[in-house]
């Protein structure tokens, strides 16, 4: 019983964490937010991607290097998780 309180308790934190990073790159303008997730791994940048709105993650990609952009688009069509 302890170990799907603990389980149910890991997954709240972790929504709670995606929220509030999906939160800060809403607030973020493209370029910048398209120079950042540049520089992380792709399932990271990935991950953030697939939580913005599809008018928000297409404003980063056209801010990205195209090779980069692709990439993360392929990972995105294969679905979480990444």
């Amino acid at each position: 019983m302890a170990f799907l309180v603990n389980q149910k308790t890991l997954q709240e934190i972790k929504t709670l964490k995606d929220d509030k990073i999906t939160a800060t790159y809403l607030k973020m303008k493209p370029a910048a937010a398209a120079a950042t997730i540049s520089e992380m791994k792709q399932e990271i940048a990935a991950e953030i991607l697939f939580n913005l709105t599809p008018k928000q993650s297409a404003q980063i990609f056209t801010k990205m290097d195209p090779k980069k952009a692709a990439k993360l688009i392929e990972l995105l069509k294969k679905g979480p998780p990444f």
